[in-house]
């Protein structure tokens, strides 16, 4: 995952533009997320998010839900909602 974020005023690292992701399946599989981080101090930042275990044979898409900065997943309305289709992988 790739995003820019606004240029601030003020010091070094940049705020966070998204936060924690949550993933489901519609086997009710329970992922655990890794998360990855590339400091960028320009605009562009590269973050790199894994889940454990892979999704079971037959899973054809998950839901990758993103929270808000600072926000835990499930305590506010996503800020992000995305479908993976697995098919076409």
């Amino acid at each position: 995952m790739v995003y820019a974020t606004p240029e601030p005023a003020g010091d070094l690292p940049r705020p966070p533009v998204i936060g924690e992701c949550e993933v489901s399946d519609g086997a009710g599989t329970t992922y655990t997320p890794r998360t990855s981080s590339y400091p960028a101090y320009g605009m562009v930042r590269v973050i790199q998010r894994t889940f454990t275990p892979s999704p079971p044979p037959g899973t054809e898409l998950l839901e990758l839900r993103f929270s808000q900065p600072s926000t835990p997943p499930g305590e506010a309305p996503p800020l992000i909602v995305s479908t993976v289709d697995l098919r076409q992988a």
